[in-house]
């Protein structure tokens, strides 16, 4: 956790006991999410996600991957179908591409502590169009191939991968949306695809493949998230994954209902799921990429990336 963090959350505090306020827990957690909405895109809604953001001039840093603006596009850019902008907080390594079995894959590879644009987890991410218009038939879709080489991982924790506060694990893509009646960060993940590393020997041989989703609008840490074990990957093994995220009616009348989901398949395995209190969501989008690493370097490659996009006024 940053200084900047403590000092404001210390402040805040102060103040709370000199009014001689008293919080409930949904109280704590939204004054929590809201000091963590210091940092530049206000994304973030568990502190333990804060990583202090490096000097350029730490050891961490390249030459090469010390992009100067967070986005940028990228000459023949073969990933640029869901977005031409790359949002890249790693000053280690630059969004790049290379070709496999005839193949040309967008490779993120990002590494620990090496963010160098702002106090968060380092990434390399791309962002799809918003639905902006919450009605039945409205979504927008991703479409395509992983190849993971690694993921980030931090060796000796006591604490199962399982659990959401396990360190290791990357995120390869991820629904967000806004929703209404606060609580939570002020641009929410609502379920994020999280892949942990299987080991043999010291090699990273297979990924967990984990859906982190909230368990209530603005859920975070222990109490507002869970992670939901889906399907064992092989590292290094082409893998087809889609996500789809919208509205649709469901139920029958008079309990008809404008249901919020997100809807995923990794291979040929399908994993649908209804996000909690649709009736508060206000949009539906995601990112794709790589997201997070606590511990060594995470190395994500997406070829053939498609979207499909209805925003229906």
């Amino acid at each position: 956790m940053n200084n900047q963090f403590k000092s404001i959350r210390v402040i805040t505090l102060s103040i709370i006991a000199l009014s001689g306020a008293v919080l409930s827990c949904t109280d704590t957690l939204e004054i929590e999410a809201e000091l963590n909405s210091i940092v530049d895109d206000k994304e973030l809604v568990d502190s333990s996600m804060l990583n202090t953001k490096v000097a350029t001039s730490n050891s961490v840093c390249t030459t090469a991957g010390t992009n100067t603006t967070r986005e940028y596009t990228f000459t023949g850019d073969v990933n640029s179908s869901i977005n031409t902008k790359i949002d890249d907080r790693t000053c280690t390594y630059n969004y790049t591409q290379l070709t496999e079995n005839g193949i040309i894959k967008g490779v993120y590879k990002i590494k620990a502590n090496s963010n160098h644009m702002d106090d968060l987890q380092p990434r390399i991410e791309r962002a799809s169009p918003v639905v902006s218009n919450v009605k039945n038939g409205n979504y927008v879709s991703f479409s395509g191939y992983i190849t993971i080489n690694r993921a980030g991982h931090v060796a000796g924790q006591n604490i199962s991968t399982t659990s959401v506060k396990n360190q290791s694990g990357t995120y390869i893509i991820q629904a967000k949306g806004k929703h209404s009646g606060g609580g939570g960060s002020k641009d929410p993940a609502i379920c994020l695809l999280r892949a942990v590393p299987r080991f043999t020997g010291n090699t990273q041989s297979s990924f967990d493949i984990y859906r982190e989703e909230i368990t209530t609008r603005g859920g975070i840490g222990l109490s507002g998230r869970q992670l939901i074990f889906l399907k064992n990957i092989p590292a290094n093994v082409r893998t087809k994954i889609t996500l789809k995220t919208g509205f649709e009616l469901k139920g029958v009348a008079p309990n008809e209902f404008l249901n919020h989901y997100v809807n995923i398949t990794i291979g040929t395995s399908t994993y649908n799921w209804d996000v909690p209190e649709p009736s508060k969501a206000l949009q539906a989008k995601y990112r794709f990429g790589a997201y997070r690493v606590k511990g060594g370097e995470a190395e994500i490659k997406w070829d053939n990336v498609t979207r499909e996009f209805v925003n229906t006024p």
